[in-house]
């Protein structure tokens, strides 16, 4: 699967601050779309097939919510908090579709700091020309 290209950013625990943000955008291309449907085995039609999906309430194709939500491990291990963490929850609402072609941003802001355990409070959100996915994780930060 062709993946976007992102860059690392490695945080000591220390350097983390409570507002600190990250954004990345991702194109979801037929492409993703095709490979995630033989990758996790879900070959249901309102996402491959233009003819059924348009039976369907959305009129079009539409992307796999793990598919747009997959992409939340790559800002946590590379973005924020970066190299070294761990996520240990996740806790999402799909909100609307996301359908080919579109451009989803995400944005990881930390929401707290657990100093004794090292453990992240983020709140996460995935937004197309509307928001697609909102959502809340924990992450634990093995760097010090």
């Amino acid at each position: 699967m062709p993946f976007p290209s992102i860059y690392s950013n490695y945080f000591k625990f220390s350097e983390l601050k409570v507002g600190q943000q990250e954004t990345f955008t991702v194109k979801i291309t037929e492409e993703l779309i095709q490979e995630f449907a033989n990758f996790s085995g879900d070959k249901n039609p309102i996402h491959l097939s233009e003819k059924e999906a348009s039976k369907s309430i959305f009129k079009k194709r539409v992307a796999h919510g793990f598919l747009i939500s997959s992409f939340l491990s790559s800002i946590y291990a590379n973005l924020l908090p970066g190299k070294g963490s761990i996520l240990i929850e996740q806790d999402l609402k799909y909100l609307n579709p996301v359908f080919i072609n579109d451009e989803v941003i995400y944005k990881v802001t930390i929401l707290n700091i657990d100093n004794k355990s090292k453990i992240l409070d983020l709140n996460t959100s995935c937004i197309t020309t509307h928001e697609v996915i909102e959502g809340r994780a924990k992450v634990l930060l093995l760097n010090s």
